[in-house]
């Protein structure tokens, strides 16, 4: 195999990797109030009822909403926090946004407008391909699904910490995205700390 061929073939190979690599890992951002001493939080509780803020163009079922609230509420526990039910006494309060919006996005790609050989009066017949420089557009409509976690002292009353990832769904996807709250809700939390034992 000539050279070419291998180089040409690892690109696509690379490219393709990519492209699985982007399309499935949503990125995570991150915001926190670094005089926060989050790890010394040891209880927590929702800052309202319902803790769900809905945001997008579709309804949150009430089905999708106990599964993401006790999704989230169950990695608090496993990362060592204890949910309670004083809202005055707890060390931090959580409220979570949930939604699905369309979205549009349009992509420009160089293209060549290709023409034929013709006959000119002097210099004969020119024979071949003129490419003329073009672009194209299109237009894509997908949906994006986003969740948000944020955190607040309950002492303090001010904001500590925040997390949010959005992700292209599929209709597919759509329709179990609230089957998958448990790996969004481990998701978004990833970089929030375990609590310290005493």
């Amino acid at each position: 195999m000539k050279l070419c061929e291998l180089l040409t073939r690892g690109l696509a190979i690379a490219g393709l990797s990519l492209l699985a690599a982007c399309s499935t890992a949503p990125k995570v951002f991150v915001d926190r109030d670094p005089a926060a001493e989050l790890t010394g939080y040891k209880t927590f509780v929702w800052a309202q009822d319902p803790p769900l803020i809905q945001d997008g163009d579709y309804p949150i079922s009430p089905l999708a909403e106990r599964r993401m609230t006790q999704a989230i509420e169950g990695v608090f526990i496993e990362k060592g926090y204890q949910l309670s039910q004083d809202p005055e006494t707890a060390d931090f309060a959580v409220t979570y946004t949930l939604g699905v919006r369309d979205r549009i996005k349009t992509r420009s790609y160089p293209s060549t407008y290709v023409s034929v050989g013709r006959s000119y009066r002097w210099g004969g017949r020119y024979y071949g391909l003129t490419p003329f420089p073009t672009t194209e557009t299109r237009v894509v409509e997908y949906k994006e699904g986003s969740l948000s976690i944020d955190v607040y002292d309950v002492q303090e009353r001010i904001p500590v910490w925040h997390a949010s990832a959005s992700k292209r769904l599929s209709d597919a996807q759509l329709r179990e995205a609230s089957a998958n709250a448990d790996e969004a809700a481990r998701l978004v939390l990833a970089d929030f700390p375990i609590s310290k034992p005493e």
